[in-house]
């Protein structure tokens, strides 16, 4: 619902520009640096942006429809929270605290976090500076058990918390994945989980009352 053009502008007009980076990565594939600069009619910066992808190198340089398609959505995306429009009702109206997940290795941890604060930031969700702890949090956890035909099934419990620790929602994602994807795809796999549970995290912190971190909610379980 935001008016855009690819030619033309006003005094009133903002415009979007972008730079891409591609830094090779193991495998044959390449890591996307993108940062976004939103600036209005006389030039002057009024938001910035940055994101990672990571594609193969192949689908990069070919400009491949699919790799481009998400690209650009989740660009547009973070560019509609730039403007303004972020959530107001309920609790989504808050900073939200994205805890580094448990039940993986540091860095896939640490690779599933970063995921999660990218798709929240694309379903207009605010996002906590560093050292305020006065919103809420959510909390990821990660359970993994082998099941047939070279499978591995991936359960992700995601709970919101109040900043003193009480539990106000909670959200569960089980799929099953092949081993050789988790250990050699974790970044792409880390993606999808992010943005299929993002929307969900949104609805539930929209149905939250503002008042809920300081009075006691029952908890809700939504999977």
């Amino acid at each position: 619902d935001v008016p855009a053009s690819t030619s033309g502008g006003n005094r009133q007009s903002r415009f979007l520009q972008g730079r891409a980076t591609a830094i090779p990565a193991p495998g044959g594939r390449v890591r996307i640096d993108l940062r976004w600069k939103l600036v209005d009619g006389a030039g002057r910066p009024v938001g910035m942006l940055a994101s990672v992808a990571e594609a193969s190198e192949t689908a990069w340089r070919t400009g491949e429809d699919r790799l481009i398609g998400e690209i650009a959505n989740r660009a547009a995306a973070e560019v509609v929270t730039a403007l303004g429009t972020q959530p107001t009702r309920g609790l989504a109206a808050s900073a939200l605290r994205v805890r580094t997940p448990d039940g993986l290795a540091p860095r896939e941890a640490e690779t599933l976090q970063r995921a999660m604060e990218t798709a929240l930031r694309a379903n207009r969700m605010k996002l906590a500076a560093r050292g305020d702890e006065a919103g809420p949090i959510l909390v990821g956890r990660v359970f993994q058990a082998p099941v047939a035909g070279g499978l591995r099934e991936i359960d992700v419990q995601w709970a919101i918390l109040a900043p003193d620790g009480r539990e106000l929602g909670r959200l569960g994602q089980r799929n099953a994945v092949a081993i050789e994807a988790i250990e050699t795809e974790w970044p792409l796999i880390a993606r999808q989980v992010a943005d299929s549970a993002a929307p969900g995290v949104l609805e539930a912190l929209e149905q939250l009352p503002a008042d809920a971190l300081t009075a006691r909610p029952r908890s809700s379980e939504r999977r």
